[in-house]
């Protein structure tokens, strides 16, 4: 036998120790350590994009201004 197919005898018998009736899968710890790096990549990303840069929140005041501007002129012109 070779070193993989022992190491799957030996989760096995441990599996049939504990009465585990799941099925099992054998991860290597740096694929774990990839997946975790790679989700926390993808929240902190996310958290990026749901953030407002400062710039988005002043063009926003800056349409509102102008909109104030434009409401109160058209009413003086319409009046």
């Amino acid at each position: 036998m070779n070193l993989e197919s022992d190491k799957k005898l030996i989760v096995n018998d441990a599996a049939k120790s504990f009465c585990i009736t799941e099925s099992i899968a054998v991860v290597p710890a740096t694929d774990i350590m990839a997946m975790i790096q790679t989700s926390r990549n993808y929240q902190q990303q996310l958290a990026r994009i749901q953030t407002n840069p400062t710039w988005v929140d002043q063009t926003i005041e800056r349409v509102k201004g102008a909109m104030i501007v434009f409401i109160v002129f058209f009413r003086m012109y319409k009046a």
